[in-house]
């Protein structure tokens, strides 16, 4: 499961690894500087969250999610490859972007 599983760790590391790459894109301060996405893009705050939302949502959270993100793959996946792109392009570091990546279903 996504709240307990290694993932979680990835996905924070290639989110923070994000910031700077679209930030240097579109030619604005990098975000990823502030308190606040060290705050968001944490392991613990996301399974706070995940633990609230399972708790007040009518749904199976992890089904949910799952439906979401197999609908919006293609989208996601082609998403990814474009600001690993951009990344390398800037010659910014995309490790977590590249590793996440791998472990996506039906990756490239």
């Amino acid at each position: 499961k996504f709240s307990h599983g290694e993932n979680i760790v990835l996905v924070c590391d290639a989110a923070r690894e994000t910031l700077p790459i679209l930030a240097q894109d579109r030619k604005i301060p990098n975000p990823g500087e502030n308190i606040g996405p060290k705050i968001v893009f944490n392991p613990w705050f996301i399974r706070m969250l995940w633990r609230i939302f399972s708790m007040i949502s009518p749904l199976d959270t992890e089904s949910f999610f799952r439906v979401h993100f197999t609908k919006v793959e293609k989208q996601m996946h082609e998403g990814v490859d474009q600001i690993i792109e951009m990344g390398q392009r800037f010659r910014l570091s995309t490790t977590n972007l590249m590793l996440l990546r791998k472990r996506l279903p039906g990756k490239a």
